[in-house]
Formats: C-alpha cells, sequence, structure tokens
C-alpha cells in the first residue's frame, strides 16, 4: 500500500507571500516527556506565565521576586502593569499592599531578585488567602528550616497539595525557584479542589477533549494520498539516515527533533543508522527536480512544481519511509518542511483545516499568520496517540474514536 503526504498546497501559498518569520506556536523546550508538560503547557495557554519571543520557555531559568509576583498576580485578577518606576510597579505595590510580600522581605529596589521557594510559597498562599488543612501531617527533612515569616504559607502549600518536595524526602525552601517549579505551583493552584486527573491520560493544553479526538481522526485516521480511513504504525525499529545535501542547520534540526520524539511516552525508540541499508527511515535533502521526480514516481502522478518537501510511506504496519526535502528551499523553509515531514514519518498524518497552530494546518493563512517552528499541544497528542499501544495499525474510524475515547483526558 503506498501513502503519501505533500507540502504543495502551502507551500505554493508561502512562495506566493513571501515567506514569514516562524511562529512559536509551541515551546521547543517543553514536550512530552518532561515532568512538567502538562504544567507549562497549560499555565502557557492560559495566560498565567509567559514564554520567550525565540519560542522557548527555559523552564531551568530562576524566578525574580517581580516574575513571581506577576504569576500570582495574573492567577488571582490582581491588577498588573507598569507604574513610573518599574514595568512589574503595579502589581508589586498591591503585593506589598495585601500582604504578600513585605518591605523586610524584598526591598522597593530589589524588585529583580532571585525568589526562594519558601517565598513564592508565601506569595502564591497569600494571593489565593489558602490555609493549611487541619490533621494534615508535613514531615519533609528539612521542615524546620523554612523562614518563620514564610512557614504559615508553606504548611498551607503543602498541606493543600500544591508544594511537592523532592526525592530525598527534603523541600529545599532557600533554594532559588525556578520556571518549571513555578509553573507547577501555578498548575496546582488553578486545580485546588478539583478531584485528580490520571497522569496517564494524554492531555493538549487549550483544547477540550472532545477536540483532542476530533483532530486525531482528522489527521491520525487515512492520509491525503492513497488509502483512506487506517490508522498507520510502524510494525518495525525506526532507525533513520539522512542523504543527500542537508546543511548543519538541516542536521541539527533533524537531531533536534528526533531527541524530542524519543521523549514522547511509549516511543518505539528512534535511532541512527550507520547506513542507508540499515535504515528504516532515509531522509533526503536533494535538488528540487529530484524531487518532484520522486514525487511522481510514487504516485504516478503529475510531478508539478514547488513540492518542496513529502513523506512516503510503504505499508501498514509500516516497514521503511521516505521523506524528500528539496535543498533549494531557504532555510527557514526547510526548517518548517523538516518539521511537518519528519512527524508525517510517524504515521503519515493528514492534513488540517482548523487549527491553525499544528504543523499539519494547511488552510487558509491569515495576513501576517506564521508558520509554526514547533509542534503545538494538539500535534504532541496526536503522536502520543499514535505511539500508543492500545492504537494499532489498520483501525478504522470508528474503531479508532472508541479506543482514543479511553486515553484522552
Amino acid at each position: 500500500m503506498k501513502k503519501l503526504i505533500s507540502l504543495a498546497m502551502v507551500l505554493a501559498l508561502i512562495l506566493s507571500l513571501g515567506v514569514p518569520a516562524l511562529a512559536a506556536s509551541s515551546l521547543s523546550d517543553v514536550n512530552p516527556g518532561n515532568w512538567f508538560y502538562n504544567e507549562v503547557s497549560e499555565m502557557v495557554a492560559s495566560g498565567a506565565i509567559e514564554g520567550y519571543e525565540d519560542g522557548t520557555f527555559k523552564p531551568d531559568k530562576q524566578v525574580t521576586v517581580v516574575e513571581a509576583v506577576s504569576m500570582a498576580a495574573r492567577m488571582v485578577g490582581a491588577p498588573t502593569g507598569a507604574n513610573e518606576t518599574h514595568w512589574g510597579g503595579v502589581q508589586m505595590e498591591h503585593a506589598y499592599s495585601s500582604g504578600w510580600i513585605t518591605e523586610a522581605e524584598v526591598s522597593r529596589s530589589e524588585y529583580g531578585k532571585l525568589v526562594s521557594r519558601e517565598l513564592a510559597c508565601k506569595i502564591i498562599a497569600s494571593a489565593l488567602e489558602l490555609k493549611a488543612v487541619e490533621g494534615v501531617e508535613v514531615s519533609y527533612a528539612d521542615i524546620g528550616s523554612v523562614s518563620e515569616g514564610c512557614k504559615a504559607s508553606v504548611l498551607a502549600m503543602c498541606t493543600n497539595g500544591l508544594l511537592t518536595g523532592y526525592e530525598d524526602n527534603t523541600l529545599r525552601p532557600q533554594s532559588i525557584l525556578k520556571r518549571s517549579e513555578a509553573a507547577a505551583l501555578l498548575y496546582r493552584a488553578a486545580h485546588l479542589g478539583e478531584p485528580a486527573v490520571d497522569d496517564s491520560l494524554i492531555r493538549a493544553a487549550g483544547y477540550t477533549k472532545q477536540q483532542i479526538i476530533d483532530y486525531y481522526l482528522e489527521v491520525g485516521v487515512g492520509s491525503m494520498y492513497g488509502d483512506k480511513g487506517q490508522s498507520v504504525k510502524w510494525g518495525v525499529p525506526i532507525r533513520y539516515y539522512i542523504k543527500g545535501s542537508p546543511t548543519q542547520a538541516d542536521t541539527e534540526r533533524v537531531e533536534t527533533i528526533i531527541a524530542a520524539l524519543n521523549g514522547v511516552p511509549n516511543c518505539p525508540g528512534i535511532s541512527k543508522a550507520e547506513s542507508e541499508s540499515e535504515a528504516t527511515l532515509i531522509i533526503n535533502f536533494e535538488p528540487l527536480e529530484v524531487v518532484n521526480e520522486a514525487f511522481a514516481e510514487y504516485l504516478k502522478l503529475d510531478p508539478g512544481d514547488g513540492k518542496s518537501g513529502f513523506t512516503y510511506l510503504s505499508e501498514n504496519p509500516m516497514t521503511s519511509c521516505k521523506v524528500y526535502i528539496s535543498s533549494e528551499a531557504t532555510q527557514t523553509l526547510r526548517d518548517f518542511v523538516i518539521l511537518t515531514n519528519l512527524f508525517s514519518s510517524m504515521g503519515l498524518f493528514n492534513s488540517s483545516t482548523k487549527y491553525a497552530d499544528s504543523v499539519f494546518y494547511r488552510g487558509e493563512m491569515s495576513e501576517g499568520q506564521t508558520l509554526p517552528a514547533w509542534p503545538s499541544t494538539l500535534d504532541w497528542a496526536l503522536v502520543q496517540l499514535v505511539f500508543s499501544d492500545s492504537v494499532r495499525a489498520g483501525m478504522g474510524a470508528s474503531t479508532a474514536r472508541s479506543v482514543v475515547q479511553n486515553l484522552v483526558a
């Protein structure tokens, strides 16, 4: 069975409008497999915490006092904004007047000082007016080292399940808070009092369960060309080999995407082959003429022009796959083509016409809209579903719907 997906339509549109800068539709350093994936994704989607303009989140970056106060203020709807002295002056004044912090803890010239885990607890607990739950024991080894002014807040955060310790049974209250930890605190605060969600279920921040299911059925079942209406999965180990004339940036892009895919739960494992003969996934960087000839050969169609990339799969379950990328395209365009075609090679995903932040979106593009530089949370949910042991090759839409219904939160 032959299956193939082409970028012809979107590339024609891009080339006619000029290539825009890639959009940070998702965060390139926040992927499934990270302990903080769901927490960061949801908090960024809600606006409680923000990513950076380069499309990263910087999860290990340390948080300042004004950043922690800003996150808490956005979470509870407190006033935010600049005053005559600082970009976060409005929320800082609110924090002082509301008792979130004191000038003894943070002077008015120290907004940018790094915030400790215990002071972050005080800021968040104060913003939420959170009290300790009676009868709940807190037995971390270093609970006695918490500063007196933060003790009540730390106990409130711990007994309500918002603050958890490390594997060595410590809280490390004086350690500096990281952005990933801040997102986790905000996430738990946002879901305070709600029933616990099964962590094994697949989620996509910013999307409902039904949207995830509908997206899987639209994109994950069937293909743009060839046989339709079946889920596609690999039946052999994935071993990739890069062929042709890639730039160093091309190679690095491939390796970055594959590393992210390898971090997805239940990924079958994607490793580098030493030779083409050992590979099951061959990534070709070839002149446009070669790409078009290959396109015509596999589909028995008019090669046309402008097909800067496509993915060809051999059968289902998959035993081999070829990805073709034009070496004549700009690096910006190749970055996008590499992303969408490597993701397609995981299960020959169809195009989407509904969600513009998806790497598979092929609908109308509004003025100023940019191509995604990284998969959206919806795309990652799609890949997690394809990698799930419950999803089998050859499932039709009806069966797939029933199966996926039980895998998604």
